[in-house]
């Protein structure tokens, strides 16, 4: 795309987007406006009907709490529960309680009747208003009175209902229903329910206006609908759920999925909401004149930017599409163009900077032209040299080649001659390595010799020690033989006194029986006597049996003793003999150790010997290597120097062959001024 084009491009397109951004901007902020404004009005709406109900329920709250407290109608009820009351006075009770009920539901057209429930649920035990069916039963109405029984005497508010509470009426209402507490007789307690018409709402929120398509409804904590603008829908689920938490006012989608402004209160009496919701399309419909005004405002834009960008293209875009071509030529090699300098703008000042330019380059191209006949004359010159300097170099290459290969023979002859050596240190090293083993190990036997003739003479000493000790236990066991038999006698001794005990016993209570009465106290002393001479006896003969076994013990131990004893004396003489061994081999070791360190003197001076002959060996090979390295080191400069000749006469001829096609590229640039030229220079219309 050329320059002009995306100069009108550009303008078209900045002067549509600018206009279109604002306006758009523009529409965004109305409506966000007109949206904060509906929806602080629809919240104090909503909260007003919401106070217009809690109003009108309060109203029924305080009606149920009137009924409760009413000492008459307590005192009819309790009539009425008592067993045994005649027909009659049941008749006069049922004409004042639903005189009562009748009165209320005259005072209030939104009433369409009043009941008393017993607890029950039975219609006979129950009262209602004129012109109200009476009650059915059925498990969801006992579930019902059962919640209200629960509450213990609150108020309970029943959603509405299509045919109400009980499913007799002939038009949707709600509930508000009470137990009426007595106690000092629960039989007398009964549920007042006021059945209130739907329809008694409608005035009440008539007057709030939400905008057009608005719907207002009153919605149950489980989210379906107590009151409707259709009565069909009452008992439905709400096409807008309230989340929970939600503002005074927030946006929400219904089942068609059209987005609606809500707005909702919670009724402070009953528990349910009253919510308003209306579609969104409907508050900023006036603000779709900003986009039409938008739409217009990028038309005169565009043809605004159609005007600019076409001045734009003739003042801008000629001039410089002129300098292209311009340049174009120059590419070509026509270096004597010129462009017009007649403007004083940058466009001015850019053809001033061209015609520089050229008058530059034509300057430049004459410089190279002298310059490549010049360097070609060098190329010629520089090529001669290089052919001499690369035949030196090879002939100082061969000659260093020669030098390297006769120091590497003798560095490969340094390096046998260093193996031969080393291996020979090696066999020495493992002489001398042996020679420490052996002289270690003779230190060791030596060590282990004293430290076994040691413990001989200790085991010896300890040998005879233990000798004297079994003499003496041998004595020692004698003395105890000998008291044991001490102990056998005096025990023997002892059991003839347990004896005679027994007998003086038997006789002291043969002799009280005698005595008869007056013996009595001596019969018992006699009888102790003798069983303590039973205990005596007893623990005698125990005695006796330890002392028995004690005595069995000691032969036993004495018998031991006479058979270790020879053992003792054998131990004592192998002990002996162990003694003498071991001291003639530490002697024999001592001598064995003298010829080891006579040995490891010899194997030290042959050590000394070959690391002198290593050295001069490594001296020598240290030489030759850098010998070789050095030949090595101007072998491989004497190559590099035979390749960078042989380069340098290659780039010599590269130098001769560019320095020709640069004069051919030269000859393509046409310097000198010609008729044609001229022509080329006359300003563009």
């Amino acid at each position: 795309m050329s320059v002009g084009k995306k100069l009108f491009t550009t303008i078209i397109l900045t002067a549509v987007a600018l206009s279109v951004a604002l306006g758009l901007v523009s529409y965004q902020v109305a409506k966000g406006l007109i949206m904060d404004q509906v929806s602080a009005a629809s919240t104090r709406t909503i909260a007003q009907a919401a106070d217009k109900l809690d109003f009108l329920f309060a109203q029924y709250e305080a009606t149920a709490r009137q009924w409760s407290v009413n000492q008459e109608l307590k005192a009819d009820l309790e009539q009425r529960s008592k067993p045994g009351l005649s027909e009659y006075d049941k008749n006069q009770i049922a004409q004042r309680i639903v005189r009562r009920l009748d009165s209320v539901v005259a005072s209030d057209s939104r009433l369409l009747g009043a009941r008393l429930v017993a607890k029950s649920g039975v219609d006979a035990e129950s009262y209602h208003s004129a012109g109200v069916p009476a009650i059915r039963s059925g498990d969801e109405i006992r579930a019902g009175l059962d919640g209200i029984i629960a509450k213990d005497g609150q108020v309970v508010w029943l959603p509405t209902r299509k045919r109400g509470f009980f499913g007799v009426n002939a038009e949707p209402t709600m509930t508000m229903a009470k137990l009426l507490k007595n106690l000092n007789n629960r039989q007398a307690e009964y549920v007042l329910m006021l059945e209130i018409k739907d329809k008694a709402l409608t005035p009440i929120l008539a007057n709030v206006e939400l905008g057009d398509g608005g719907i207002l409804s009153v919605v149950a904590p489980d989210g379906t609908l107590v009151h409707h603008a259709d009565a069909a829908m009452i008992g439905e689920a709400s096409p807008i759920r309230v989340p929970k938490g939600a503002e005074a006012t927030f946006y929400a989608d219904d089942e068609a999925g059209s987005r609606q402004l809500a707005a909702h209160a919670e009724l402070k009496t009953a528990g349910w909401s009253l919510l308003g919701y209306a579609p969104v399309r409907e508050f900023v419909r006036e603000t779709d004149r900003l986009l039409y005004i938008t739409l217009a405002v990028a038309a005169v834009a565009v043809l605004a930017s159609l005007l600019i960008g076409y001045g734009a293209v003739r003042l801008i875009a000629r001039p410089i599409v002129r300098l292209c071509q311009l340049m174009e030529e120059g590419g070509r090699g026509h270096l004597r163009v010129k462009a017009e300098e007649g403007r004083k703008d940058e466009i001015g000042r850019l053809a001033q900077s061209f015609n520089k330019m050229m008058d530059q380059i034509r300057g430049l191209a004459e410089q190279s032209n002298r310059s490549a006949l010049e360097v070609a004359r060098q190329a010629e010159e520089l090529t001669r040299a290089s052919r001499r300097l690369s035949s030196s170099s090879k002939e100082i290459a061969a000659a260093t080649q020669e030098i390297a290969s006769g120091a590497a023979n003798l560095a490969s002859e340094a390096e046998k001659g260093s193996g031969w050596t080393a291996r020979v240190g090696g066999s020495v090293d493992e002489v001398a390595r042996a020679n420490g083993f052996m002289e270690l190990a003779a230190a060791q036997v030596r060590e282990a010799s004293d430290e076994g003739t040691e413990h001989m003479r200790l085991l010896l000493g300890k040998t005879d020690e233990t000798e004297r000790m079994t003499r003496a236990m041998a004595d020692k066991i004698g003395g105890l033989r000998k008291s044991a038999e001490s102990v056998r006698s005096v025990l023997e001794v002892l059991e003839q006194m347990t004896k005679q005990t027994n007998i003086l016993s038997l006789n002291a209570a043969i002799e009280a029986s005698r005595a008869g009465a007056a013996g009595r106290g001596f019969a018992v002393v006699a009888d102790e006597i003798r069983k303590l001479a039973d205990q005596s006896k007893q623990s005698i003969r125990h005695v006796a049996g330890i002392t028995d076994g004690i005595r069995r013990e000691i032969g036993d131990a004495a018998a031991a003793l006479d058979a270790a004893s020879p053992l003792f004396a054998e131990q004592t003489a192998a002990v002996r003999e162990a003694a003498v061994i071991f001291g003639k081999v530490k002697e024999q070791m001592e001598g064995f150790a003298s010829g080891i360190r006579s040995s490891a003197a010899s194997v030290a001076e042959l050590a000394q010997s070959r690391d002198a002959l290593l050295d001069t060996i490594e001296a020598v090979g240290a030489v030759v290597q850098q010998t070789t390295a050095s030949t090595q080191e101007v072998a491989s400069i004497s190559a590099a120097q035979e390749a960078e000749s042989e380069a340098l006469v290659a780039l010599s001829a590269d130098l001769e062959r560019l320095s020709a096609s640069l004069k051919e590229t030269l000859l393509a640039f046409r310097i000198e001024e010609s008729e044609a030229e001229s022509r080329e220079q006359a300003p563009a219309s």
